[in-house]
Formats: structure tokens, C-alpha cells, sequence
């Protein structure tokens, strides 16, 4: 019946405005409701045997007689048909007002026509089955099945509900293969028996018994080398580049000689942090690799003075990696390899909170890899890949991510970075690459935001309205008022604060209200 309703109030509010279509449209549906109750009624008399003539007797029937007439199955029945009509009239006109306030709102949209999407809209949109879940709206799950492109940048600080909420729930509903960041181990705990029903489970675990990987086995080319030197040793944001470009080039030439050599990274490292720089650079020059003469050739007749500070930022950043007797284990051979996610297997890289300082460059050097490996995959291949990167900021600078959100979307790979404010990422990429990345993840779904520049940042994503000022003014003389259209944010920055529901940004819609779907409470 309300859709009858919905229907009429829609047509109307198309072409008659304000409270004289909220008339017509509750005239329409007094009609339509009087003619339905003909038609029941009439079908009522039959069922029980009424006739005309013993309906006419009713409605003569004496007052003093009433009570009599209370006791009739008929009238009860009537009676109630009738409360039930009042009450489908007063909810409609509820209803109606809606599309009316929103016909009204179309009107005046001078200042920004922000508003909130409502759950048909969201459906048209395809966010709906297996996939990435973001929440629920009237009991529906709203989530980006892998059909749909795009990455996702979940927004919350601690005890928001992010793990809960999404990613636990995601990968209890994935279907296809992932890599995922656990830390404290939680995800793995909870979601890996799940994830052996969409295949094989690997959990690379240096504090406990796990499946090994190896990073040298991926550096047989001269770009795979680069790269992992790029990570373990980064560029600086101030200061100068020197030194950490003259460390990469050592450590990129010892990688990809050991690539050949059977050396593992601790292996390599350990040799780095122990050797002398003079012999390490003559190593180098006297190789009978040609890549690995070229690549440390930037050392070649450096001063002494010079190669004692290059010695110094290698074993600031490997010694980590050359006593750790965790990560000799863990990287001693390869259990499983960036191509074992094309076979649709599930990999977590667990690692305790406490210790992600000490384990965050060998894990950013796994993601790396996986990502470089995925940017040359075939579009749309199959299965569907999601990277839930839990924590972003918290590792090293992952090298390549920008470039790998911008290519991999089409790739049928699908990145989910977490993390807990802008700001996190400004401090390991920088502002400029971090606006990059929060366009390349087009679906944006934020819990909390805490930091001004944050909730200023999706304030403005999520729109202005505009709405009606009423402003006086009083004089000795005279009183007066007026109104005037302005425009005021959907949610105002200082809200994301305290959001009573998270928002979800996503392409062709307006902001989604949503709430969180908790794995343990819908039973997924």
C-alpha cells in the first residue's frame, strides 16, 4: 500500500509544489482508499452472507440497540478496516512530505544540493553481495563486490570498530584470493578457517612457527633490486639524499648478486653490516657480474671519510635484519610467492603490535614486491586479489603504492588501505602523495575523524546544502524580517568527531549513512 502511496506523491511532487500537492495528494489517496473499501467491503458481504437489505438494517438500527450491534463479527471487522485506512492516510501524508521536501529542495540548490542517498539509490549502484563490507542500511548489507572497480581508504580511530566492523567481516566474505596485513593476529585468528573454503592458507609469522618467504628470490632483475633497496633505505624528506643514495646502491648490487647466489636477505645483510666498506666497494668493482659492477659504481673513488658515512646509514637500516634470529627464520626459503595469490590462496603477514617497529621494513618489502608483481597481471584476470593493508602508516613507505592504486584497479585487484587519520599519512609520504592516494581510493569510509584537516578534507568531499536564513532586525521605528539562501556543509567539519553513524563516500552517490555490520552479531 505504501508503495501505491510513494508512487502517487512522486508523480505529484513533479509538478505541484509545497503544501497544495501534500492536499492533492492526500484527496488522491482518500479516493483510492474509499474505493478499495467499497470493493472489500462488498467482498466481505459475500464471505459472510450479508445481503443489502441486512446492511441497511444495520446502519438504521436505534442507538439503544448499539451494543447489539458491537457484537456483530461484520461491524468489528468494518470498524477495524476503517482505523486501518486512518492510519495508512496519516503515515502516507509522512511519507509524501518527503518527496515534496525533496521536489522543494531541488528548487533551491543555488549554494550546493548535498543531501544523504537513500538505500534504492545505493542499490542501483551494484554495493551490494560478497565482497568489501562496509555496512548496513534497513537491515541490507552495503558493500563493493569485486564486479565493481575501485580501492577503499577506511577512516577511524581506535575502538571505532574498523576490524570488527569491516575487515574482519570483508575477508569472512571474500571470495578470491588476499593478502592481509594482521596485526596482533586477530584477523588470522578469526577469519583463516573461513578462508580455507576459497583456498589454500599461508601465514608469514616471524615470532612463531609460519610459512617462510624469501624477498631475494623476487630480485633477479635490476628494477626488483632497486626496489627493495628503495624501501629498506628511503630517501629522506630532509636532509641530504646523498647518503641514503649511495647505501642503495651497495645494498641493490649485493641483492641482486645473492638473487643469483642463493644468499637470503639476512644473509646479505649480515655481510653488509660486518664487512669493511672499502672491501665491500672492491667486491663490487671485481665482480664478474656486470649488473653489479653498474650498480654500486656510484662508490667507485669515493674518499674513505666519504664511504664511512655510506657504511653508516647501511647498518642504521639492516642491522635490524642481520642479528634478528626471528627473520633468519622466516626468510630462510619461500613457502609460498607473489604468483601463489593468482591461485587463489589467502596470505597473512602477522606480526605482534609491540613489534612492528622492529619487523616493518622486511613486511613493507613483502607488499612491495606482491604490488610490483600484480601492476604486470593481465585486466579483469581472475581470481579477484584484495590487499587489506591494516595500519597503513604504521609500516615503512610502501614503494610503489601510488603508482599500484592507480594501475591495479583494472587488474581486478583491489587495495584496502586502514588507517586512522590523514595525518598518519602525510608523516610517511608527504602531503602531495598523500592526496594521490586518498583519490585513487575512490570509496572513502570513515567511522571518526579527529585531526581539523581530516574532517575539513571530508567535509568538503561530502558536499554543501543550501537552506533558508531567517534573519530581523528591530529599530525604535520599526521590525522587520527577512530570509536569504546560504550554504552550510552536509556535515560540518567538527562533527566527524563524534559521527553517530559512519559515512561511506562512493562514486555516483551522495554520502551513504550507514551502520556497521560486526561480524560476530550478523553471523557472516
Amino acid at each position: 500500500m505504501f508503495f501505491l502511496n510513494d508512487s502517487v506523491a512522486k508523480l505529484i511532487s513533479k509538478n505541484v509544489k509545497g503544501r497544495i500537492g501534500i492536499y492533492i495528494h492526500n484527496y488522491i489517496m482518500a479516493g483510492i482508499y474509499f474505493l478499495i473499501g467499497i470493493g472489500l467491503n462488498k467482498i466481505l458481504m459475500m464471505l459472510m452472507g450479508i445481503s443489502k437489505s441486512e446492511f441497511k438494517k444495520y446502519i438504521s438500527m436505534p442507538t439503544s440497540e448499539f451494543k447489539t450491534l458491537l457484537k456483530e463479527p461484520y461491524f468489528i471487522v468494518l470498524i477495524a478496516m476503517i482505523l486501518i485506512f486512518f492510519i495508512l492516510l496519516i503515515g502516507g501524508e509522512h511519507r509524501a512530505k518527503k518527496y515534496f521536501n525533496m521536489a522543494k529542495a531541488s528548487k533551491n540548490q543555488n549554494f550546493g544540493k548535498a543531501r544523504f542517498s537513500d538505500i534504492s539509490e545505493i542499490l542501483k549502484t551494484g554495493l551490494t553481495g560478497d565482497g568489501i563490507i562496509f555496512g548496513k542500511i534497513n537491515k541490507k548489507i552495503i558493500s563493493k563486490p569485486p564486479t565493481v572497480e575501485g580501492h577503499v581508504l577506511i577512516t577511524g580511530g581506535t575502538g571505532t570498530g574498523k576490524s570488527r566492523g569491516v575487515v574482519i567481516p570483508t575477508l569472512l566474505r571474500w571470495q578470491g584470493a588476499a593478502l592481509v596485513m594482521d596485526i596482533k593476529g586477530e584477523l588470522s585468528k578469526k577469519t583463516s578457517d573461513r578462508r580455507k573454503v576459497f583456498g589454500k592458507v599461508y601465514v608469514f609469522n616471524p615470532e612463531g612457527e609460519g610459512d617462510c618467504y624469501d624477498p631475494i628470490v623476487q630480485c633477479k632483475t635490476i628494477d626488483q633490486a632497486q626496489d627493495l633497496a628503495r624501501t629498506l633505505i628511503p630517501i629522506p624528506e630532509k636532509g641530504e639524499p646523498f647518503w641514503a643514495q649511495s647505501a642503495q646502491a651497495i645494498l641493490s648490487a649485493f641483492v641482486y648478486e645473492g638473487a643469483y647466489t642463493n644468499k637470503t636477505l639476512p644473509e646479505i645483510a649480515e655481510t653488509l653490516c660486518t664487512t669493511p666498506i672499502t672491501e665491500l666497494v672492491e667486491h663490487c668493482r671485481n665482480s664478474d657480474i656486470r649488473e653489479v659492477r653498474i650498480l654500486a659504481s656510484i662508490t667507485y673513488d669515493l674518499p674513505e671519510k666519504t664511504l664511512g658515512g655510506i657504511m653508516g646509514e647501511l647498518k642504521s637500516k639492516l642491522i635490524t635484519i642481520a642479528t634478528d634470529q626471528n627473520i633468519h627464520k622466516a626468510t630462510r626459503k619461500s613457502d609460498w610467492s607473489p604468483e601463489t595469490l593468482e591461485e587463489g590462496a589467502t596470505v597473512y603477514l602477522r606480526v605482534s603490535e609491540h613489534l612492528i617497529e622492529q619487523y616493518k621494513g622486511l613486511l613493507t618489502v613483502i607488499i612491495s614486491q606482491v604490488l610490483k608483481h600484480l601492476s604486470k597481471r593481465e585486466e579483469r584476470k581472475e581470481p579477484p586479489i584484495l590487499i587489506a593493508i591494516d595500519e597503513t602508516p604504521r609500516l615503512s613507505k610502501i614503494d610503489g603504492l601510488t603508482n599500484a592504486l592507480a594501475t591495479l584497479r583494472s587488474r581486478n585487484v583491489h587495495i584496502m588501505c586502514v588507517i586512522q587519520s590523514m595525518a598518519q599519512l602525510d608523516k610517511i609520504y608527504g602531503k602531495d602523495e598523500r592526496k594521490v592516494i586518498a583519490d585513487n581510493c575512490r570509496f572513502k569510509f570513515i567511522l571518526s575523524a579527529t585531526d581539523p584537516e581530516t574532517q575539513k578534507y571530508f567535509s568538503d568531499l561530502a558536499g554543501q546544502k543550501t537552506v533558508m536564513a531567517k534573519g530581523e532586525s528591530f529599530s525604535t521605528s520599526a521590525w522587520g524580517s527577512s530570509k536569504s539562501e546560504q550554504g552550510t556543509p552536509l556535515i560540518r567539519p567538527e562533527e566527524w568527531a563524534n559521527l553517530e553513524q559512519p559515512i561511506l563516500l562512493a562514486p555516483r552517490l551522495q554520502p551513504v549513512k550507514l551502520d556497521l555490520a560486526f561480524w560476530d552479531i550478523e553471523k557472516f
